[in-house]
C-alpha cells in the first residue's frame, strides 16, 4: 500500500483490502403535491469506503512499540491524498484515513483495520493524458470509463478582448472576456467543480507562478468530458492562438 506519497510495504502487510463495486448513488427527487410518489431530480455518486486490513510484525513487542509511532505519522493527512492498493494497478483514489486506529498486539504483532474515506469515488489513472489545441478543430480523445476534468490552458499571441474553449461535439464552451496582452496565459481548470468556483486564471506570461482570477461569462460551462472523441477548438480573434489540453484519466 502506497498513501500519503509514503510506501508502507516495508512497515506492514496488507492482509485484506474491501472496496465497494460501486460507492453509493445518491438520488435527489421533489414530493409532488398531490400525486403519489416523487420527480426524479437527479443521481450521482456519494463517497467511497476502503478498508484495508494492516498487519505489523517485528521481532518482539518493544521494536512493535518503537515502529508504530512512525507509522501513524506517516498515516497522518489533513486532505485527500493518493491511495494505492493492489488491487488496482497504477490506479489511484484521492482518499483521507477515517476514524481511529487501533492496534491489537500479539508478541511482536499488531493488527488493524485502516478505513479510507475517497470524498472522489472514481479512481484516477497514472499519469496525465495531454493534447494540444487550436484556431482549427481537432480530435481529443478521452479515456477511461468516467467523465475527466480537463485543466486546458492557452497562449494569447496578440492583445484581444475574449477567449473560449468550444466542444464541438456536445455544444458546450467555456468563455472569458478581459483585455488581454500577448504572452498572457489563461487557464481554464475544470478540476475545480462546483458552479460557484469556475474563475480562469491569468498568467502574466507561460512561465510565471502567481495568477490572478478572471471571470468566465455566465453561459460557460466548466467541461466534464464523457470517454471518447471530442472535436475542441480554441476561439480567440487570432488564428495564431495555441493551447493544450491535459486532463486525468478516471475509472469506476
Amino acid at each position: 500500500m502506497i498513501y500519503n506519497n509514503f510506501d508502507f510495504s516495508g512497515y506492514f502487510v496488507d492482509e485484506d483490502i474491501r472496496e465497494s463495486i460501486l460507492p453509493e448513488t445518491v438520488h435527489t427527487a421533489t414530493d409532488i403535491p398531490g400525486a403519489d410518489g416523487q420527480l426524479f431530480q437527479s443521481a450521482r455518486l456519494g463517497t467511497r469506503t476502503i478498508e484495508v486490513d494492516a498487519r505489523v510484525i517485528r521481532r518482539n513487542r518493544r521494536e512493535l512499540n518503537e515502529v508504530l509511532p512512525f507509522i501513524a505519522q506517516k498515516l497522518y493527512a489533513r486532505k485527500p491524498s493518493p491511495l494505492y492498493t493492489r488491487l488496482h494497478n497504477g490506479e489511484y483514489y484521492k482518499a483521507l484515513l477515517s476514524g481511529t486506529v487501533d492496534i491489537e498486539k500479539w508478541l511482536g504483532t499488531g493488527g488493524c483495520t485502516l478505513t479510507f474515506i475517497a470524498y472522489d469515488p472514481v479512481r484516477f489513472a497514472d499519469g496525465e493524458r495531454a493534447s494540444s489545441l487550436g484556431y482549427a478543430a481537432r480530435d481529443v480523445n478521452i479515456l477511461g470509463n468516467y467523465p475527466a476534468n480537463p485543466v486546458i490552458e492557452v497562449d494569447i499571441p496578440a492583445s484581444c478582448s475574449y477567449v473560449a474553449i468550444s466542444d464541438l461535439t456536445t455544444g458546450l464552451q467555456i468563455r472569458s472576456e478581459y483585455s488581454f496582452k500577448a504572452g498572457n496565459r489563461v487557464v481554464f481548470d475544470c478540476t475545480t467543480g462546483t458552479e460557484t468556483m469556475k474563475t480562469a486564471l491569468l498568467y502574466a506570461t507561460k512561465d510565471s507562478t502567481t495568477p490572478s482570477k478572471l471571470a468566465v461569462t455566465p453561459q460557460s460551462r466548466w467541461f466534464e468530458l464523457e470517454p471518447g472523441v471530442h472535436s475542441m477548438r480554441i476561439l480567440a480573434p487570432s488564428s495564431a492562438v495555441s493551447g493544450r489540453i491535459r486532463y486525468a484519466e478516471r475509472r469506476l
